[in-house]
C-alpha cells in the first residue's frame, strides 16, 4: 500500500520523535525496575519539586502499540489514559503538576514535590519506574552526513514543495503523528486463485482514495 507524506523534513523530525520515549521505554539492566533514584529525592527534598518521566505499568504489559492493529489501538491507548488517572488519583493530596500525558506511549510527565515522589514508590502503583526528565540529543544524528543530506541543504533543499511515497503495509493517517500530512492514499492488492484475496478496503484489486491505505497485518496474505 502507498501514502504519500507532506515534506520529508517533517517526517524525519517525526520519527525522531518516535524513537527518543522508545529510549525511555528500555531500562538499565542494573536499575531495579520500581525504584525511584536516590537523586531525585536528593532533589526533591532541595528544590521543592523535580520533573520526572514515569512509565506506566499496564495491565496488558504492553510497551509500544506498533504490532497491534487499527482495532486493537483504541483500546490500547484508553488503557494508557486508565491507567495514568489511576496514578494521578493517588497524588491528589501531594504535591505535583501533570506536564505531559502521553497518549501512545505508557509514559506521563510530572513535576513532583518530595511526598509525591515517595507516593510514587507505593508497591500497589502501577509503575514501572520513574526517572529524571532530562533533555536528551536528538539520536541518529549521524545519519544526516552519512545520507549527504547536510549538502543538499546547503544546496538550498530543504523538501518544500516536495512529496514522499511510501511503499508498506498500510499506516494510521489519523495517528497523532501522521495526522494532516498523509495526502495521497493507494491499495494495490490481488486476488489470485487459492493463493491470495485481496486486502484492499474495497474489496478489488485496486483502490485509490482517502482511506485506500489503511494498514493490514503483515501475516495476512495480500498486503
Amino acid at each position: 500500500m502507498w501514502a504519500w507524506l507532506r515534506s520529508p523534513i517533517s517526517v524525519n523530525l517525526l520519527w525522531l520523535g518516535v524513537l527518543l520515549p522508545a529510549q525511555a521505554l528500555a531500562a538499565p539492566p542494573d536499575q531495579k525496575p520500581r525504584a525511584v533514584p536516590s537523586a531525585l529525592h536528593d532533589r526533591a527534598r532541595a528544590e521543592g519539586e523535580v520533573r520526572v518521566l514515569v512509565e506506566l505499568a499496564l495491565p496488558s504489559g504492553r510497551v509500544a502499540e506498533s504490532a497491534l492493529t487499527i482495532q486493537a489501538r483504541a483500546a490500547y491507548r484508553q488503557e494508557i489514559a486508565d491507567t495514568g488517572s489511576r496514578v494521578l488519583s493517588r497524588l491528589a493530596n501531594h504535591r505535583h503538576r501533570v506536564l505531559r500525558r502521553y497518549l501512545t506511549s505508557p509514559l506521563m510527565a510530572l513535576s513532583v514535590g518530595p511526598s509525591a515522589l515517595k507516593e510514587l514508590e507505593a508497591s500497589n502503583l502501577p509503575i514501572k519506574r520513574v526517572m529524571a526528565d532530562r533533555i536528551h540529543k536528538p539520536v541518529l544524528w549521524d545519519s544526516v552526513p552519512l545520507i549527504g543530506a547536510d549538502q543538499a541543504w546547503a544546496l538550498g533543499f530543504d523538501g518544500s514543495g516536495r512529496t514522499v511515497a511510501v511503499i508498506d503495509s498500510g499506516v494510521d493517517s489519523a495517528h497523532p503523528f501522521l495526522a494532516g500530512k498523509v495526502v495521497e492514499e493507494a491499495c494495490y492488492s490481488t486476488t489470485s486463485g487459492f493463493q491470495s484475496t485481496t486486502l484492499c478496503p474495497n474489496g478489488a484489486d485496486e483502490q485509490i482514495g482517502p482511506g485506500a491505505g489503511v494498514y493490514c497485518p503483515l501475516e495476512l496474505e495480500g498486503c
